[in-house]
């Protein structure tokens, strides 16, 4: 059984749902295209004219059962392609100087945790530039330094520069991706890296104009390597402590 079977059998026993036949729901179906309208308005002259939006996957749950499942939009605003096909890119598109196995690991395998590359964390470790545990005892700590987090100059700060550096190195994978579901933090690095190598934009720059700032989601945002805040901004005033 491949992982991607599996996949659609943990998904089926998890939420009830049959991959094949996908639910939907006329009512959100119905808000979605008169939002994707609003979307389509919003954007520059020239692109409005395609009819072309930015691609969305959509899920509505009730209760314990998904009742609404469907895709949106575009992957290529510039050729069209949707979402799906997309997703069936590998990663050697985007990253030049991974080993051969790149061109084995799709797009699709990051977002399903099935690609085989080894979590980040586990990687820092191996390459001895990190202590065993490291990343259980910093997630004990208060959350009282994010984000501001004063002491960045301080601390050495894993970057997604130096997460593709680790994994560069990795020459070979523990098995053959597609194979697997196995949680990898690797993946979203990777999946971040290639939204801002094929739009020019940092993922929180993208997310921010193309997403958050549409939905008037404005005090949503993501918080990365390169964000700075005042004393008292918004981002620091309404951050959800835990």
């Amino acid at each position: 059984m491949t992982s991607s079977e599996v996949y659609r059998k943990k998904i089926r026993g998890i939420a009830g749902l049959d991959l094949n036949v996908l639910p939907g729901d006329e009512r959100i179906d119905a808000l979605m295209q008169k939002y994707l309208r609003r979307l389509r308005l919003s954007l520059p002259k020239h692109r409005r004219a395609t009819g072309r939006v930015p691609g969305a996957a959509v899920a509505v749950r009730k209760g314990n059962k998904v009742i609404h499942l469907k895709g949106y939009g575009c992957a290529n605003l510039e050729t069209g392609e949707n979402s799906a096909a997309e997703l069936e890119t590998p990663i050697s598109k985007f990253f030049r100087g991974f080993p051969r196995y790149a061109d084995k690991i799709k797009i699709k395998h990051l977002i399903h945790h099935t690609s085989a590359l080894p979590d980040y964390i586990d990687l820092h470790v191996a390459a001895r530039q990190a202590a065993e545990g490291w990343y259980d005892r910093v997630m004990r700590r208060p959350d009282d330094w994010y984000p501001q987090m004063p002491r960045r100059k301080k601390a050495k700060e894993l970057t997604n520069r130096d997460v593709l550096k680790l994994v560069a190195l990795q020459r070979l994978l523990p098995r053959d991706p597609d194979v697997n579901f196995e949680y990898s933090n690797t993946g979203y690095v990777l999946l971040a890296e290639i939204v801002r190598r094929a739009t020019k934009q940092r993922l929180s720059e993208f997310l921010k104009e193309n997403v958050f700032s549409v939905a008037g989601m404005d005090s949503t945002y993501v918080f990365d390597e390169t964000s700075k805040f005042r004393k008292k901004a918004p981002e620091l005033l309404r951050h959800a402590r835990c």
